[in-house]
C-alpha cells in the first residue's frame, strides 16, 4: 500500500500470493526432517544455509545463537581487530610473521563461523535516516474549532 505504486490488478495480486504459497511449501517440505512431526526454525535455517539457490535468505533466516555466544563473538572480533592493529606494527618491526599468521588463521576461522550466524545492524541505515527525516517533516496536529468540522 504505497501511493507511488498505484493500482495492482487482481490477477497479479493472486499470482504473487500463489507464488509465495508455493515457495513457502517448497522450503518447508525440503527443510522438514523425516521422522519428526514438527518443523523447527533450526531446520529452516540449516536448509537455507545449505542450498546455494536460497542464499538470499541466509540473512533473513540465520542460525540462532545465544546472547552469551553473541557477546563472546563480539569480544573476540574486537580483540582481534585490536590485535591486528598492534600485531601488524609489531610484526613489521620485529619480522616475526609466524606468530602473527597463526593468530590470524585461528581468529579468521572463528570470525567466519560467527559471521554466518550473526546479523549485524548498521546504525546508520537508510531506513533510520528516512524515518528521522519524515519525523521532522510532520506537521503538528491542528485543533479544529467545535461546530465548524466533525
Amino acid at each position: 500500500t504505497s501511493p507511488s505504486i498505484g493500482q495492482i490488478a487482481p490477477d497479479a495480486l493472486f499470482l504473487v500470493c500463489r507464488a509465495a504459497e508455493m515457495f513457502i511449501g517448497y522450503i518447508t517440505k525440503n527443510a522438514h526432517k523425516k521422522g519428526t512431526k514438527a518443523l523447527d526454525y533450526k531446520d529452516l535455517a540449516a536448509y537455507v544455509e545449505g542450498e546455494e539457490e536460497l542464499e538470499f535468505l541466509v540473512q533473513i533466516l540465520p542460525k540462532k545463537i545465544t546472547v552469551r555466544e553473541y557477546k563472546k563473538l563480539s569480544a573476540e572480533r574486537k580483540d582481534e581487530n585490536d590485535d591486528d592493529d598492534s600485531s601488524s606494527s609489531e610484526s613489521e618491526s620485529s619480522g616475526d610473521e609466524e606468530d602473527g599468521s597463526g593468530e590470524e588463521g585461528s581468529g579468521s576461522d572463528e570470525q567466519e563461523d560467527g559471521a554466518e550466524s550473526v546479523i549485524s545492524i548498521d546504525s546508520s541505515s537508510s531506513d533510520e535516516k528516512e524515518n528521522s527525516k519524515n519525523m521532522g517533516n510532520k506537521k503538528s496536529p491542528q485543533k479544529h474549532k467545535t461546530g465548524d468540522s466533525p
